[in-house]
């Protein structure tokens, strides 16, 4: 049996459309399942091709999800920043969003009872108004400061090589929307920014080799997820070594088994034997030199007899005189003693 062709008013709802389909049902007695299954969807896709399209405009109204912003803004270093908020807005205009209910979304991610929730309830201020008021309220740094901040920047000790290049992007791109956002008179070209950002990259790394492998990236011009990848294999890399060393260390600290431990006692009494033997000679050696310089001052009878204090010339012994009168140069004398 011939179909033909069937037409769904625009105004039909659901329930005309079911009457529709089973008055077709009832007429295509005979009718293969295939052929059934075609007319339903040509039925349902005659009816949402002639849906009218629902704009602002009259009474009609546009079908969306109602607009909300991701964070609280109370100005704390855990709400919502400054940044992610300008994100968000023109994301919101992006995607169609009329100014009011941008305005309105904003407001509503304020805690209730906030003194500048209040202010711009009441208040018939537009959005780039409010972009100004909330530049402030969440502590938009200057773009001065920004790229002052940025130039100066170095790794810190407690500071992860990953998160100082991601402190850096941050602060490039920081800088970047503040100068687009900020109405000065002091203007930081987008390339002037990049040159600061990559000369921070490439000197403010502790450590010395990820500092060259990172100059040698820079100089390939390789993009920002390269870097962080890069980055992020020679910090791994450095903490393994770390590791494996540390390991090492402990090692050769621990003893392996007991055979170990007898070696290192009998050792360390060696060692205790050895030192105690040398502050001995260094005793004999200190006694001996003390000796030999009490001795230096003494005439050979003296010595012999080991006299205390000597009251003779040292060179030829006499008890008359005293060494720098004697006239006997070079000369043994009376006692033996050999003159100087």
């Amino acid at each position: 049996m011939m179909m033909g062709e069937t037409t769904v008013k625009p105004e039909a709802g659901q329930q005309e459309l079911i009457a529709v389909i089973v008055k077709k049902i009832n007429e295509s007695e005979g009718e293969t399942l295939e052929k059934f299954l075609t007319i339903i969807e040509k039925l349902t896709e005659q009816k949402e091709q002639k849906e009218p399209t629902r704009t602002e405009s009259g009474a009609n109204f546009a079908i969306r999800k109602e607009l909300k912003i991701d964070g609280i803004i109370d100005g704390k270093e855990t709400g919502l920043s400054f940044i992610s908020l300008m994100r968000q807005i023109e994301g919101a205009q992006k995607r169609g969003y009329p100014e009011p209910e941008i305005i309105d979304a904003v407001i509503r991610a304020m805690p209730t009872g906030d003194s500048l929730r209040n202010f711009l309830e009441v208040s018939k201020l537009n959005l780039e108004q409010i972009k100004d008021i909330f530049r402030q309220h969440l502590h938009q740094p200057s773009p001065t400061e920004l790229f002052t901040k940025l130039t100066q920047s170095v790794q810190l000790p407690e500071e992860s090589a990953s998160a100082f290049v991601l402190k850096l992007l941050d602060l490039r791109e920081r800088t970047k929307l503040a100068v687009a956002t900020k109405e000065s008179g002091l203007a930081y070209p987008s390339d002037l920014v990049d040159q600061m950002f990559r000369q921070a990259l490439s000197t403010g790394f502790r450590d010395v080799e990820l500092r060259l492998k990172v100059q040698e990236l820079i100089a390939k011009n390789c993009s920002d997820v390269d870097i962080i990848a890069q980055v992020n294999a020679v910090e791994s890399q450095t903490r393994d070594r770390a590791s494996k060393s540390a390991q090492c260390n402990q090692v050769q600290l621990t003893p392996t088994s007991d055979a170990t431990s007898t070696v290192v006692t009998k050792l360390t009494d060696v060692m205790e034997q050895l030192v105690a033997r040398i502050e001995v000679l260094e005793r004999q050696d200190k006694h001996q030199n003390d000796q030999r310089t009490r001795n230096r001052f003494k005439c050979q009878h003296c010595m012999k007899n080991n006299i205390a204090r000597c009251k003779h010339c040292w060179r030829c012994g006499s008890g008359a005189h005293f060494e720098r009168q004697c006239d006997k140069q070079g000369k043994q004398q009376g006692n033996g003693n050999v003159s100087r």
